[in-house]
């Protein structure tokens, strides 16, 4: 038994896992970066009534999380997820709807898409 808690142990130190809980409209967003550096991961989990939405990004180093109202007064859960190199955009958005749980925007690798998620919103970010 102690053999196998060693290694649970070991097993855990050898991954970095940084989890944030936020809640957006009725939804509670759970952001879990796993791994460091060009091999990190961001597990995205959404939940509200029961339901779950659960989103895989890879290759990111900056994670910042919004809870928005969009021009018709509903909440939107944004969440810029992106590299930290030279070939990486400043705003890579996903949007999620804290209410359905849909995925609204996923980016591109690399492109900014800051425009175009003003443009659903219709606000200013």
């Amino acid at each position: 038994m102690s053999k196998l808690l060693s290694i649970i142990f070991l097993v855990s130190l050898s991954v970095t896992v940084l989890g944030e809980e936020y809640n957006c409209g009725q939804a509670v967003f759970n952001i879990e970066k796993i791994g460091k550096y060009e091999s990190s991961r961001l597990h995205i989990q959404a939940k509200n009534n029961g339901r779950e939405t659960s989103l895989w990004k890879h290759s990111i180093d900056y994670t910042n999380f919004l809870c928005v109202k969009n021009k018709r007064n509903q909440f939107k859960a944004l969440i810029n997820a992106r590299c930290g190199g030279t070939g990486c955009s400043e705003s890579s958005y996903t949007i999620i709807d804290p209410r359905t749980l849909m995925v609204e925007l996923v980016p591109f690798l690399r492109r900014d898409n800051l425009k175009l998620t003003e443009e659903i919103l219709g606000i200013k970010i």
